[in-house]
């Protein structure tokens, strides 16, 4: 009876096994640097945004014009022209 009760608790991902200090430490430290990386991501963007900008009228825009306005990230613009 105890086997399958540790079966079902396996099955909906309950377990009791144990975890070291060390794996701990080594997943805080993951949690942490993907919290820092969205805080260096969300200030690089924050710090994109500006005034508003002439993209040389609405329906048909200058693409020029428009592509300037859309990637003022140097950064970003590095990423996406290397994809």
């Amino acid at each position: 009876m105890k086997r399958r009760i540790n079966h079902f608790l396996d099955l909906i991902g309950f377990n009791h096994q144990t975890v070291s200090h060390r794996e701990r430490i080594i997943t805080s430290f993951g949690g942490f640097c993907g919290i820092l990386g969205v805080y260096f991501v969300s200030d690089a963007l924050l710090a994109a945004q500006g005034a508003p900008v002439d993209i040389g009228g609405y329906y048909m825009p200058d693409e020029e014009l428009a592509t300037r306005a859309m990637r003022p990230s140097a950064t970003f613009n590095a990423i996406i022209d290397a994809m």
